[in-house]
C-alpha cells in the first residue's frame, strides 16, 4: 500500500466518533462460529444507506477502484486546496496544468484533462455527453445507472476505473515526476475493462452490448443468448 493511501485511511479513521461508555467484551455462546459480519454488525453505527451506494458497490465491482470512488463520494481525498489550506503545500493548483484550484469536483471531472479522459470512456460505453464537475456527475450516475444489465455494469466499473487511474496518474506527477498523456491513461483504463469482462461466463447477445464489445474490443465468444452472467 503506497504511502498517500495510508495518509488518507489515517485521517478516515481519526474522523470516527467513539462512544463515551466503557469497552464490553461479549463471547459467543459456545458452538457458535465466529464471524467477521457479526463483529462489524457488533461495533459500528447505523446510518440510513446513501443514494450513492450501488453506484459504489455492486456484483463484480473492483475493490480497490470502488474504494477510490468510495472515498470521492465522501470527498475524502487529500486534494491540494484541504493541504493548501492546512500548509502542507505551497499551491492549490491541479496538476495536470489547468490554472484551477485542485478540489474533488474539479478533479473528477471539472478539469479539462481527466474531463476528456472520462468522456473517452463514456463513448466507449456508449453515452455520449457533456461532462460535468463531481457533484454533478455523480448525480448523473446515480440517476441514469439503475438496473443490472451489461451496460448499466461496466459504465459503473468504467467510472471507478477511469477515477483510480486519473487519481493514480495525478499521484505519479506529483510524487515521480511522471507524466503520462490522456492517451495512454485511455488505454490503461480500457484493458483493465477488457481484462475484467473477460472474467465473466456470458454477456448477453444483442445490438446494445455488441456495439460496447466492439468499442472494447471484448471477445465475440463471450456473447451468447440469454442473460448477463458474471
Amino acid at each position: 500500500m503506497n504511502t498517500w493511501e495510508l495518509q488518507e485511511i489515517s485521517g478516515l479513521a481519526q474522523s470516527i466518533q467513539l462512544g463515551q461508555g466503557s469497552d464490553i467484551i461479549h463471547w459467543v455462546s459456545k458452538g457458535q462460529k465466529y464471524s467477521c459480519k457479526a463483529a462489524w454488525e457488533a461495533i459500528h453505527c447505523r446510518h440510513s444507506k446513501v443514494n450513492w451506494a450501488n453506484m459504489v458497490w455492486f456484483s463484480n465491482c473492483i475493490p480497490k477502484h470502488s474504494f477510490c470512488l468510495w472515498l470521492s463520494c465522501h470527498y475524502a481525498r487529500w486534494t491540494r486546496d484541504k493541504l493548501h489550506r492546512f500548509g502542507v503545500v505551497g499551491s492549490n493548483r491541479c496538476i495536470f496544468g489547468c490554472g484551477n484550484v485542485e478540489t474533488i469536483d474539479h478533479s473528477f471531472f471539472g478539469c479539462r484533462f481527466t474531463g476528456a479522459v472520462w468522456k473517452q470512456t463514456l463513448a466507449k460505453c456508449g453515452f455520449k455527453r457533456i461532462v460535468q464537475p463531481w457533484n454533478g456527475e455523480a448525480k448523473w450516475v446515480i440517476l441514469r445507472l439503475r438496473g443490472k444489465n451489461f451496460k448499466i455494469w461496466i459504465t459503473k466499473i468504467a467510472l471507478a476505473t477511469c477515477i483510480y487511474h486519473c487519481w493514480m496518474e495525478r499521484n505519479s506527477r506529483i510524487f515521480r515526476n511522471e507524466f503520462k498523456d490522456s492517451i495512454s491513461i485511455q488505454n490503461n483504463i480500457w484493458s483493465t475493462i477488457q481484462n475484467k469482462c473477460l472474467g465473466m461466463t456470458v454477456i448477453e447477445d444483442n445490438p446494445s452490448n455488441r456495439d460496447i464489445s466492439s468499442r472494447l474490443l471484448i471477445p465475440d465468444w463471450l456473447l451468447e443468448p440469454g442473460p448477463t452472467r458474471c
